[in-house]
């Protein structure tokens, strides 16, 4: 359930931050406080990525442009 939430609040932050005009964006998908890591999907008209892996990231150019392929994201780049 917690997973869950996590990935809910994730996805409204991403709404939040993409609204609002910024032409490039990056998700993250962040490691929940178990060290555990849901699910993420980031989709836009142009297509989807799938977000599965702790630190695992995609960038999105703006809403008509595919994301980007996911790729891993050290600590330091995050």
């Amino acid at each position: 359930m917690k997973s869950y939430i996590c990935i809910v609040i994730s996805l409204l932050l991403v709404s939040i931050f993409y609204s609002c005009g910024k032409k490039n964006s990056v998700v993250v998908l962040m490691p929940n406080p178990d060290g555990t890591a849901g699910k993420l999907e980031v989709s836009n008209e142009g297509g989807r990525e799938v977000l599965d892996k702790i630190n695992q990231a995609v960038e999105i150019k703006d809403n008509k442009t595919r994301p980007d392929e996911a790729v891993t994201m050290s600590e330091q780049e995050i």
